[in-house]
């Protein structure tokens, strides 16, 4: 429904690059049912580092408003290209990245779980569900099903610089730029590997099932591009609260990988090593991603603790993704 003036009630809200937050993530090993809101809301145990994929299993994830922010500004590819040589439009561009956050999300205060959590997570707010029409709702769902991919691939988990598949996928294979395939998102290069990184984004409403599958098949059609160099699939779903549940329900998020191991190499060859996303040609380990340089420097909660996960992941894939990477 979309008003012509705010409801009575509407909460004004404004973000602050320093503001704390968590988000519940679910880590597993493929798609499944739509978690429960016991599961969602009942996420306490802390996020463990930021250079690897974690053990399967619920986490809250702490972050900042910087950080969700610095994902949308770096996604897809790198801006200092753009502000050398068009400084306006790219200003234009962050704004554009940057503003739809602003305008539809919020923050509200749920109790902390923990000593360590913030005791605040991200909901839509009132311009979203009585300001704004279901195309341009869809639209910003792709908006923060992007930010959110990049957030916790790059920005928890430790992924180097990600590139849209459609501007050239890995290896510069001609298959990603076909318009009409089923391809990924996003794609990147771990530098604990080197380990191509294919990403499928999904948000949607009470994400469920039937949206996962269809992220798997835009990652199997990648997969069948890299013609048996090993690599990572990774589909992160955002979930967005139905239209009566706006004001009670927060975002989460789950994050299926599977390890695609690598064929065999005939004696004597080598395995080619990744492309760098940004272009350079480079190997992408110890690439430093654009976001980085492009926001000051700060503490981050998620970068302290353990580097690896703990538990035994649920598959023998997930056990060559996890010790690949670590």
């Amino acid at each position: 429904m979309v008003n012509t003036q705010p409801p009575e009630d509407a909460q004004d809200h404004t973000f602050h690059l320093s503001d704390r937050l968590d988000v519940p993530v679910l880590l597993r090993a493929g798609p499944e049912r739509r978690p429960s809101r016991k599961q969602w809301e009942g996420a306490e145990q802390p996020w463990p580092g930021v250079t690897v994929v974690p053990a399967d299993g619920w986490y809250l994830a702490t972050t900042t408003w910087r950080q969700v922010i610095k994902a949308a500004t770096g996604v897809g590819r790198d801006i200092d290209p753009w502000i050398a040589l068009t400084p306006n439009l790219a200003i234009n561009d962050l704004v554009s990245r940057i503003s739809p956050l602003h305008a539809n999300l919020c923050l509200k205060e749920v109790k902390a779980p923990t000593p360590g959590a913030a005791g605040r997570r991200l909901f839509v707010n009132a311009v979203y569900r009585y300001g704004t029409e279901r195309s341009a709702q869809s639209a910003f769902g792709y908006h923060l099903g992007m930010t959110m991919a990049q957030w916790i691939c790059a920005g928890m988990m430790g992924l180097g610089p990600t590139q849209h598949v459609e501007a050239g996928g890995p290896n510069g294979h001609p298959g990603f730029l076909h318009a009409s395939a089923q391809l990924p998102d996003l794609w990147g290069i771990h530098p604990h590997g080197p380990l191509h990184w294919l990403i499928e984004a999904k948000a949607r409403r009470l994400i469920g099932l039937s949206d996962l599958n269809e992220g798997m098949k835009q990652l199997q059609g990648g997969s069948a591009l890299m013609h048996g160099q090993s690599h990572l699939q990774v589909l992160c779903g955002t979930s967005l609260p139905a239209p009566w549940k706006w004001e009670e329900d927060h975002l989460f998020m789950t994050v299926d990988t599977l390890h695609v191991p690598g064929a065999p190499m005939r004696s004597g060859r080598a395995a080619p090593l990744p492309v760098d996303p940004a272009g350079s040609g480079r190997n992408a380990c110890g690439h430093v991603a654009p976001s980085v340089r492009l926001m000051p420097t700060f503490g981050h909660p998620a970068s302290q603790g353990s580097p690896r996960g703990k538990g035994a992941p649920r598959s023998a894939a997930h056990h060559v993704a996890r010790t690949s990477l670590g």
